[in-house]
């Protein structure tokens, strides 16, 4: 049995490859056949390969023609929004005599308001209280009144602090334990 299959590409010999034949000879039961092998290496140039594309893409570039173009405007709307963080329960100390008539206890916190724009913020809250009875208590936004407004037109975020301050009365005014309140801090579109 004889044959031979060679595939040869001669379109591509002027781009730079390069043919190499290999045979080789078997024999199988007294018969002859021939195999031919046929291998490509390729030596081409990067050069060479990227000319070619250019050549191509330039061509295909050159071609196409515009038949139509329209443009449109992209938009979108960013919605106010605030986030407070950091504020932590905190307790009043005095550095008067604990519990005797007339003593001063004062706390703070810090808390961070971070805003994509201009916002309110304001803060209540109560009297620190031990069941029936009370202690008045007053409280300030970074040392101030009880509200304020961030820059108008721009964004904000920064570090603030919340502070309360109770003044006990006369020693028999208010029993001996342990007093709380809540305060509550708000962020408001203005």
């Amino acid at each position: 049995m004889t044959g031979s299959s060679d595939l040869e590409m001669k379109a591509l010999y002027p781009l730079g490859f390069k043919k190499l034949a290999l045979s080789s000879q078997y024999i199988l039961h007294g018969k002859q056949a021939w195999l031919k092998l046929t291998f490509w290496s390729t030596t081409m140039k990067l050069s060479k390969l990227a000319l070619a594309t250019a050549i191509c893409t330039f061509g295909m570039a050159a071609q196409a023609a515009e038949l139509d173009s329209d443009s449109a405007t992209v938009s979108m709307n960013v919605g106010l929004y605030a986030s407070l963080t950091g504020l932590d329960d905190f307790a009043l100390t005095t550095s008067d005599a604990d519990g005797s008539a007339g003593a001063t206890y004062s706390g703070s916190d810090d808390f961070n308001l971070e805003s994509n724009g201009q916002v309110h913020v304001s803060m209540t809250g109560g009297n620190l209280s031990n069941g029936s009875d009370s202690v008045a208590t007053s409280y300030g936004l970074d040392n101030s009144t009880t509200e304020f407004d961030t820059a108008s037109d721009s964004v904000h975020n920064a570090s603030h602090n919340v502070s309360a301050s109770a003044v006990l009365g006369a020693i028999s005014a208010q029993k001996a334990g342990s007093y709380s309140g809540a305060i509550t801090i708000t962020v408001s579109s203005i």
